[in-house]
This record gives structure tokens, C-alpha cells and sequence, in this order.
């Protein structure tokens, strides 16, 4: 009874961790998207410095840089909640397992079914079961991003150019030498 109990809670832990990942991976990918836009535009900024000063027109791209993050920051903030309502549906998760590993224990001391030492081991393996089960959630975060990396890497690759390659009108007799 113990053992199918702690079982059932690592299964409650797994649906509650991909239930949550299911949600919360559409926000890392409009996470990548604003990433990319940020870096795009911090490294065209970087590579015009001397324009921006010569023109005078620092005041306009930090008022760029600004709009920027303030599309991105509520982003952020939903993609980073996905990675604490997991870890806090973890914590609670855990914490009814104790509270069952408490009950069983004390129903089966009481009844003289197991010792002092086997009520300590119970608590022991829910604590064991702790640890790869936080890994796991730990690992399935780093996926989501990954995940989100890739199906943006696969939209830019999906991108077909409009420019047409041997249509400029020349011939090769007409080439200039």
C-alpha cells in the first residue's frame, strides 16, 4: 500500500508537470521571438554606433531599445510563472505525499504493522523520490526552451527569399569585363 502510494504520487507529479508544460510553452516561444528581436536590434545599434552619434539620434533608438522591452517584459513574465507554478505544483505535490507518508505511517504504527524504524524509511523514499522527480521538472523546462529555440529556427528557415538569382536581365554577352 505504501509503494502504490508513492507511486501515485510520482504519477501525480509527472501529469501536473506536463500539464503545465503543455500551457506554458507558447509563452516561450513568444519569449525566443522577442529574444531574437532584441538581439537583432542590439547588434544593428552596435554596428551603427558612430551614425547614432553623428546624426544625434541617441534619444530615438534608446526610445526603440525602451518599446522594445516593454513588449517583452510581460512575455517574460508569463514564460518565467510556467517555471514556478512547476516548481510550486511540485512543492505541493511533495508535500501531500509527506502528509500521506504521515498517515499511512501512523495507521500501520498504531496498528503494531510496522516499526519506528519503517515509518522512518517511508519518509525516506518520499524524499528519495524527490530529487529525480525536481530533475526531471528541471530538464523538462530546459525542453520547453529548447522546443521554442527550434520551432523558431524552422520558422526563419521557412522564410523563401524574393530576390530571383540569374534574373537581372544581362546576358553573358553582355557581361562587362
Amino acid at each position: 500500500r505504501i509503494g502504490l502510494t508513492l507511486t501515485m504520487i510520482a504519477i501525480l507529479v509527472m501529469v501536473v508537470m506536463k500539464y503545465i508544460e503543455k500551457h506554458s510553452s507558447k509563452h516561450w516561444e513568444k519569449s525566443r521571438e522577442y529574444s531574437a528581436q532584441l538581439y537583432g536590434f542590439l547588434g544593428e545599434q552596435i554596428t551603427s554606433v558612430e551614425d547614432i552619434n553623428t546624426c544625434g539620434s541617441k534619444n530615438y533608438t534608446m526610445n526603440s531599445l525602451y518599446k522594445l522591452f516593454r513588449k517583452m517584459l510581460p512575455v517574460e513574465i508569463k514564460a518565467t510563472l510556467g517555471h514556478y507554478y512547476m516548481w510550486i505544483a511540485n512543492i505541493i505535490v511533495f508535500a501531500l505525499g509527506n502528509a500521506a507518508a504521515l498517515i499511512l505511517s501512523a495507521y500501520f504504527y498504531g496498528n503494531s504493522l510496522i516499526t519506528f524504524g519503517t515509518v522512518y524509511l517511508i519518509f525516506h523514499y518520499v524524499e528519495l523520490m524527490a530529487n529525480p522527480l525536481e530533475e526531471i521538472r528541471s530538464q523538462m523546462q530546459k525542453l520547453q526552451r529548447a522546443e521554442a529555440s527550434i520551432k523558431r529556427v524552422k520558422e526563419l528557415l521557412q522564410i523563401k527569399s524574393t530576390i530571383k538569382y540569374g534574373d537581372n536581365g544581362l546576358n553573358s554577352k553582355d557581361s562587362i569585363d
